[in-house]
């Protein structure tokens, strides 16, 4: 899990500083706080928990970007997004428990020259869905690029959407009310990979500031670089690349919001038959060397099982067998004529 970009916060912490977990290591850390590798001690399961940084857990605006966070994915639950599991307070921050990804972030991923295009188009194919997910809920992500989205390489390295720290409620006055983070004419965010509207004024930004990051990383996931001033389309910068994404890029990327996808189903519509059909399909789970151990005892087990019930069954059907013959006559029907 690789959310954050380290710096001089980094340090070792206790590892009962959150009742209940179990801190294992640190995997990331930023200006927020920090992301450790954790056990939940009731169930024995790996898990994310993230710290906010104790100088800034003082600072309210801050603890109300940090419980807007925990709000925007408790709303949420989808295969493409992190999962919340709890959340709480210690005597010196906040956390959130989050489960644990464990795998490279799409800015790692974007940075192997070997990674084919099916398999690219297929993880945008997937950030897409949970942003489609996400915005039928009512969030807005508002701080979508390659670092918040994680690849679970247990589960075939799909992709998941993390960090809703900077997330708005497009619904839910109450939430709105809240968490509210942004004035008028404030931008939030990271600056490459904003719309326009957003630089401006974060507050007035809908699910159209979304489409316009996804277009930035469609764009730099293609060709390793971020789509400023005059660029060239994707498909002249990598080889093989179907020129129908140049057009779908292009279109999220426009400057004035209604130029742009209406949604992103409509944006989902134009990628999704440039994924291949192999692709589509969820892949096979990559499990542990723990779990192909624990899969094959319950395989032998029931084999064991099946194979003791046949043992059965023949055992009964020789005792009646043998019932029979002692007795002389059949004993099926009061009807049946056969002699004794």
């Amino acid at each position: 899990m690789s959310s954050f970009e380290p710096t001089a916060i980094s340090r070792s912490r206790p590892p009962d500083l959150v009742s209940g977990y179990r801190l294992e290591k640190l995997v990331g850390a930023g200006g927020m706080g920090e992301v450790h590798k954790a056990t939940q001690l009731s169930l024995g399961r790996t898990v994310a928990v993230k710290l906010l940084n104790p100088e800034l857990a003082k600072d309210p605006s801050f603890i109300a970007r940090f419980q807007k966070e925990a709000a925007a994915l408790a709303t949420l639950s989808h295969p493409h997004v992190v999962a919340i599991v709890d959340k709480g307070k210690t005597d010196t921050t906040y956390y959130l428990v989050m489960e644990f990804v464990d795998g490279p972030s799409l800015r790692e991923l974007m940075r192997s020259p070997s990674m084919e295009t099916p398999v690219l188009l297929r993880r945008m194919l997937e950030i897409c869905r949970a942003i489609e997910y996400a915005h039928g809920r009512g969030v807005i992500h508002r701080d979508l690029k390659p670092e918040n989205i994680l690849l679970d390489q247990q589960a075939g390295g799909i992709a998941k959407v993390s960090d809703f720290g900077l997330a708005s409620f497009l619904d839910d006055a109450t939430a709105a009310s809240r968490f509210a983070l942004t004035s008028t004419h404030m931008s939030m965010g990271t600056i490459s990979y904003m719309a326009p509207e957003q630089r401006v004024d974060a507050k007035s930004a809908d699910a159209r500031a979304d489409i316009f990051s996804l277009g930035v990383i469609l764009y730099e996931t293609f060709t390793g670089e971020v789509p400023l001033g005059t660029f060239d389309p994707p498909s002249r910068k990598r080889a093989g690349l179907d020129p129908r994404v140049d057009a779908i890029v292009m279109r999220c990327l426009k400057p004035d919001p209604d130029d742009r996808y209406p949604s992103v189903t409509a944006l989902i519509a134009d990628l999704e038959p440039l994924v291949p059909g192999s692709l589509l399909s969820m892949p096979p789970l990559r499990l542990t060397r723990w779990q192909r151990a624990k899969a094959s005892m319950r395989r032998a087990a029931r084999v064991t099982a099946q194979t003791a019930a046949g043992v059965t069954v023949l055992a009964a059907v020789g005792v009646l067998g043998v019932a029979y013959h002692r007795s002389g006559r059949c004993t099926c029907s009061r009807r049946c004529r056969a002699p004794p």
